[in-house]
């Protein structure tokens, strides 16, 4: 067990852009990461996190039950990666297919004392770490992406009564429906984040593109209900139908107890 400190969990590591954050901000991490490369990477990178016991690195996938899985590492945009083909090889970009063992989040979880956030970025596995929270234990906070309103539906079904849709290409911004329907400002967007994707590069950002920015509440925006954010969701992808308006903006949903 950890111990009394707050803890994270990082569902899709990835390049631990947000680990280090939690770890500089003073959690407990414990990080999950499918790719093997990623996770060799991460654990030379902060070895003394590790030592001093701050941070547990898990090579594993997480899916609906225990066993190995193919992989897709994508080779054109690491971030890809994903144990659906159709995610990992989309775009018909090459991948590299590797087998790597997974179980179920609920198996995580026990290994560690109660998690204070939960971020989930697992391309398209997202439901099945959202599956297997106890309600009878939550996290106080949990984002992960809005795949669907099948994500939101299992929080609210799981307890969470506060939500977030928050723009993850809008520099981590609450939704405005105005704003997704501007053409002008989705172009001055789409440049801002080309610039900042280079400056990143040699510059420190305390939120760099592509990574899943704030959590709880340092999230932009008030919280809303169930049907609100719901609302929203639909509203941008007109219904049901996942035809968006426009084809820059990505969405987090964060929930709160």
């Amino acid at each position: 067990m950890m111990g009394a400190k707050k803890i994270v969990f990082d569902f899709g590591m990835h390049t631990a852009q947000d680990t280090r954050r939690y770890l500089a901000e003073g959690f407990h991490v414990v990080a999950i990461e499918a790719n093997p490369e990623l996770v060799a990477a991460a654990q030379k990178s902060m070895a003394e996190y590790i030592a001093n016991k701050q941070l547990t690195i898990l090579n594993l996938g997480v899916a609906g039950e225990n066993g190995v899985l193919s992989f897709y590492k994508n080779l054109h945009l690491s971030e890809w990666s994903s144990f659906d083909f159709e995610i990992g090889s989309r775009d018909n970009t090459p991948f590299e297919e590797v087998k790597v063992e997974c179980v179920t989040a609920d198996k995580i979880f026990r290994q560690f004392d109660k998690a204070y956030y939960v971020k989930i970025d697992i391309e398209g596995f997202d439901h099945f770490v959202l599956s297997s929270l106890d309600p009878d234990n939550l996290p106080q906070y949990i984002s992960c992406e809005d795949s669907s309103t099948q994500n939101l539906d299992i929080l609210y079904e799981k307890g969470y009564r506060k939500f977030k849709l928050i723009n993850q290409a809008r520099n981590f911004e609450a939704f405005s429906l105005s704003k997704e329907q501007n053409t002008i400002l989705n172009y001055i967007q789409f440049k801002y984040n080309r610039l900042k994707m280079r400056l990143q590069k040699v510059f420190p950002f305390k939120y760099p593109y592509s990574s899943s920015g704030p959590f709880g509440e340092a999230t932009a925006g008030p919280w809303h209900d169930y049907a609100t954010v719901k609302g929203y969701y639909q509203s941008f992808y007109k219904g049901e139908e996942r035809i968006p308006i426009n084809h820059l903006s990505w969405f987090d949903i964060h929930a709160s107890l």
